[in-house]
C-alpha cells in the first residue's frame, strides 16, 4: 500500500502518545512501520495494516522500553566513535605534532607564566569548549527538538570534563588531598592535557552527528512544507 503523509504524520503520533519522545529515534521506528506496510501483499486498509505491523514488530501499548534499549544503542555506537576519534590523535604525524604542539606551549605558560596566568589559561582550556557546545545544544534541541544522537554526541563532549573534576577539585594546599602548589599544577596540567583531548574527541563526533541529524531535519521540514 502506498503511503501519505498523513499517514506517516499518524504514526508519528502513535509513537509520541506511547512514549517515543526523541525525534531521530521515532524517524528510524516510523521507516520500519512504513516499511513493512508498503512491502505487505494483498489488499489492506491503513488502519488494520498498521495494526497488523505494530503487533508484528511487538510495538503496540507502552514504548518506553524500547526507546530506552534503542538509547542504549545510540549510547554504544557514539561511545565507540568517540573513543576512535581520541585514539585517532596518535595515529598521524599531523595529528601527533599538534598535540606535542598544544603541550609544549601549555607547559611554557606552566613553567614561565605566573600562577594567575596558568589558572586562566587552565580556566579557558577548561570552560570555553563546556560553554560554547552547552549553548549550542540547547539552541540545537529548541531547533530540531530531543535528538538522541545529538544529545550522547553532547555528552561525549563534557564526558572528559566530568571525569577529570577530582582532579581539580581535591588535590590542592590545605586541601581535601594536601599537596604543595607545585604538585597542584603538575596535577592541573595533566588532567587539562587528557580533558582537552579527550575533549576533541567529543567535538568531532558531536559536529558529525549535529551535521547529519540537522541535514534530515531540514529535508524533513521541506518535504512536510
Amino acid at each position: 500500500m502506498k503511503m501519505t503523509k498523513e499517514d506517516i504524520q499518524f504514526i508519528e503520533d502513535y509513537l509520541k502518545e506511547n512514549g517515543i519522545s526523541y525525534w531521530d529515534i521515532r524517524l528510524e521506528m516510523i521507516d520500519h512501520i512504513a516499511c513493512d506496510m508498503e512491502n505487505k501483499e494483498g489488499s489492506y486498509d491503513f488502519e488494520n495494516s498498521l495494526k497488523h505491523t505494530l503487533h508484528k514488530l511487538g510495538w503496540l501499548g507502552n514504548l518506553k522500553d524500547i526507546e530506552n534499549r534503542r538509547l542504549k544503542a545510540i549510547n554504544t555506537k557514539v561511545r565507540a566513535a568517540y573513543f576512535k576519534n581520541f585514539i585517532s590523535l596518535f595515529t598521524s604525524f599531523k595529528s601527533v605534532l599538534a598535540v606535542l604542539l598544544f603541550v609544549f606551549l601549555y607547559y611554557l605558560v606552566l613553567q614561565n607564566g605566573s600562577l594567575g596566568q596558568f589558572n586562566l589559561t587552565t580556566i579557558a582550556l577548561f570552560v570555553g569548549p563546556l560553554g560554547f557546545f552547552t549553548v549550542h545544544y540547547a539552541v540545537t534541541m529548541l531547533r530540531i527538538k530531543k535528538s538522541g544522537y545529538v544529545f550522547y554526541g553532547f555528552f561525549y563532549v563534557i564526558f572528559a570534563m566530568l571525569m577529570t573534576q577530582l582532579f581539580y577539585q581535591l588535590p590542592k594546599p590545605g586541601g581535601l588531598i594536601d599537596v604543595s602548589i607545585n604538585t597542584r599544577n603538575i596535577i592541573v596540567f595533566w588532567a587539562t592535557i587528557a580533558n582537552v583531548l579527550f575533549t576533541i574527541g567529543g567535538i568531532k563526533i558531536y559536529i558529525k552527528t549535529y551535521k547529519e541529524y540537522n541535514a534530515i531535519h531540514k529535508k524533513l521540514n521541506k518535504e512536510t512544507v
